[in-house]
């Protein structure tokens, strides 16, 4: 009897020291499993997550090149602006701006205004110099204004009746006619009423002199000599009755 139960506990000690055993293999297979799936996730996912954020803020040289765009812009701006005064001066002529109504072209009103009889008597003739241009003025006896006609002409110049030639300075010439006008009071009351000269020399910028063509039957020639034909504007004033010739300095 106690031969068997010593048997039966050395067979319990060999049951219990295999189990001891097979718990050690089955604790060990986890434990290698653990440590190799922990490091795979860990490592795997950290290195993922940080790059992808990374590359994320280089976003912002990207628009530092877009802000290079900006410089671009404000040059182009820049041009755009000179351009504005280069436009300016080239739209509009200097002296018909100073000089409204000023052309090139013949100006004249129908001769005779006063009618047979009725002559405008020249007292003084005179040139002056304004801003922008420059003026010829013929100053008739009380309110009779003759009628006229003023246009560039072309060289030779003849005295009337005479037919002489007559020089005149200049480079351009305005030719003036006055119809029923005259220096001379006809009427035989007042006699000669213009005394001023036949020839005026002037030597402005552009008005070089004046010379008297003709004086003849009522018809009263003057011609203008010009350093070139620019714009001119003929105006009637009274008290005392004038004719005016503008003639502009430039354009």
């Amino acid at each position: 009897m106690g031969a068997r139960r010593w048997a039966l506990l050395g067979v319990l000690a060999l049951a219990t020291a295999a189990g001891a055993c097979g718990g050690d293999d089955s604790s060990g297979a986890p434990t290698t499993a653990t440590p190799t799936t922990a490091p795979l996730t860990t490592t795997t996912t950290a290195p993922d997550t940080t790059p992808d954020t990374t590359p994320g803020t280089t976003v912002i040289p990207t628009t530092t090149t877009g802000s290079t765009t900006i410089p671009t812009t404000v040059p182009t701006t820049t041009d755009a602006t000179t351009t504005i005064p280069i436009t300016i001066p080239t739209t509009t002529p200097t002296g018909t701006t100073l000089l409204p109504g000023a052309a090139t072209t013949p100006v004249s009103t129908p001769e005779g205004v006063n009618g047979p009889g009725l002559t405008a008597l020249l007292v003084d003739v005179r040139t002056g110099r304004h801003d922008g241009y420059e003026r010829v003025v013929f100053e008739f006896l009380g309110d009779r204004v003759p009628g006229y006609a003023v246009q560039y002409v072309d060289p030779p110049f003849t005295a009337d009746p005479s037919d002489l030639p007559v020089a005149v300075d200049g480079d351009a010439f305005l030719r003036v006619r006055m119809a029923w006008a005259s220096g001379y009071d006809l009427t035989g009351d007042l006699g000669q009423v213009y005394t001023g000269p036949d020839r005026i020399d002037v030597n402005a910028p552009v008005v070089q002199e004046l010379v008297l063509l003709g004086d003849f039957e009522a018809v009263l020639s003057w011609v203008i000599g010009v350093d070139a034909e620019h714009p001119f504007r003929v105006t009637i004033l009274d008290e005392p009755a004038r004719i005016v010739i503008d003639i502009a300095t430039s354009g």
